[in-house]
């Protein structure tokens, strides 16, 4: 399934930066919860899965002829062989030059919280989360700004500090 067709354009380049497909599509938008008083402010991002392409090394974003950013594959794919739980810290094997999203599902995978992201260093403390004293799936994206791999944990307890 192919993203909403909106007013941005996601373009997949070859080693050279010659366009190989285009994908338009909307961006999202949604105002952060808050526990103060103040206004959040809206938000914007975007996530697609478009089919996947040999040759791509590279990511493009723009809207109409600006171009908003760029995102170069990394050099190594992410991996991630195992992960553990040891005294409230979430760990798991990684590679330099991974960023990491981590979050976790109460309800067996129809909803996220984000525990984590942008993380570059593979580890998170579950005990500062409300993870504490529950049992949850915990899912790790590991990212090299191209490629993604995911492990996800099915049955994790976290005992209450």
């Amino acid at each position: 399934r192919l993203p909403q067709p909106g007013d941005y354009v996601l373009e997949l380049l070859d080693a050279r930066s010659n366009v190989m497909a285009t994908y338009p599509f909307e961006m999202a938008h949604a105002t952060p919860d808050r526990s103060d008083a103040a206004p959040a402010p809206e938000v914007s991002g975007f996530h697609l899965s478009v089919p996947y392409l040999d040759g791509v090394s590279a990511l493009r974003v723009r809207r109409g002829s600006v171009m908003l950013g760029r995102q170069q594959a990394g050099g190594t794919a992410p991996t991630i062989n195992a992960a553990q739980v040891r005294s409230g810290q979430l760990s798991w094997s990684g590679v330099a030059g991974t960023q990491y999203l981590v979050r976790a599902s109460y309800d067996n995978g129809r909803t996220w919280e984000t525990l984590g992201f942008d993380l570059d260093r593979p580890g998170v403390n579950l005990v500062a989360t409300r993870l504490s004293g529950q049992r949850a799936q915990i899912e790790i994206i590991a990212s090299n700004g191209l490629n993604n791999q995911t492990l996800r944990l099915s049955s994790v307890f976290v005992p209450e500090q």
